[in-house]
């Protein structure tokens, strides 16, 4: 009988390579055991992480701290604004109220001044008709030259003298008063007033005046005419006017001239217009009237 040999046991490098067993490692043996070396660095890693930390960190609580001190000076500055605008606007409010009461008062003295000024134009216009009632007999003689000796008794006799020459007869006491009124420009000559005793007396002078020129245009009155001795100087004979009266009569001519209005004249110590014949008349009141016209 023959003997068996016994079974043959493959080694593992006799298996397929597919069939082989790994060897089972552990996670320990992954660890590597760390050195005197290694662990030296490790802790100054470590220390050297913990500094730039500490340092990270201190800069850190500079920074916050710089910052709670600038928001602290920020509220700070916002409490002082806070109260500077309260005080500005406390400020403004008492400024705006004693504005409002300034203007109030403007107001109530603007209407005081308008008031007044109505009362001063009434009492003008009182004292313009209080004057032009006391010269309303009144006839001036302007241009006159003044002679070295005048008299009252001159002056007289040159009123009758004119009133001879342009034909109208006087009686006793038509004739009240004749005063000169110097020149202010030239004292050498001057203004005679003649102060009649009634209007009628005044216009029949004042008609024959102007009569007597238009029927001698070659030979128009002059100082000679009523006694003056020395060079003629034409004279020019008129009603007296107030001073408003007389201003407004001068501005009238020139108006009368610049807009071709045919006629300007006095009467009754009052100015008239009229802008051709057979219009209506204009009583002149004031210069402001005058801008009115324009504007028409």
């Amino acid at each position: 009988m023959m003997e068996r040999s016994p079974p043959r046991t493959l080694s593992e490098s006799d298996l397929p390579a597919s069939t082989r067993i790994a060897p089972i490692v552990t996670q320990r043996d992954k660890r590597r055991k760390l050195s005197g070396n290694d662990h030296d660095d490790l802790t100054a890693f470590k220390m050297e992480m913990k500094e730039l930390f500490q340092s990270f960190s201190d800069i850190q609580n500079k920074r916050l701290d710089s910052l709670e001190k600038l928001i602290s000076d920020v509220k700070k500055s916002t409490s002082s604004i806070s109260k500077t605008n309260l005080e500005i606007e406390q400020s403004v409010n008492f400024v705006s109220d004693q504005i409002k009461t300034v203007e109030e008062k403007i107001t109530k003295l603007e209407e005081e001044r308008k008031s007044i000024s109505c009362q001063l134009f009434s009492m003008e216009e009182k004292c313009e008709e209080i004057e032009r009632n006391c010269t309303k007999t009144c006839i001036e003689i302007r241009n006159v030259p003044k002679p070295k000796f005048e008299s009252k008794e001159n002056l007289f006799q040159s009123a009758a003298k004119l009133c001879n020459l342009i034909d109208v007869p006087l009686q006793n006491g038509d004739i009240r008063d004749v005063y000169r009124i110097p020149n202010k420009n030239d004292k050498a000559i001057g203004t005679l007033i003649i102060e009649s005793s009634n209007t009628l007396t005044k216009k029949r002078i004042i008609v024959a005046t102007k009569d007597y020129n238009k029927k001698n245009r070659s030979t128009q009155l002059s100082s000679m005419d009523i006694g003056i001795e020395g060079p003629a100087f034409p004279i020019f004979v008129s009603e007296h006017l107030t001073p408003k009266g007389r201003r407004l009569h001068f501005l009238a001519r020139d108006f009368a001239k610049s807009e071709s209005y045919a006629y300007c004249w006095t009467a009754n110590g009052r100015v008239y217009l009229r802008k051709s014949e057979g219009a209506p008349h204009i009583l002149l009141k004031n210069e402001s009237q005058l801008n009115d016209l324009k504007k028409m």
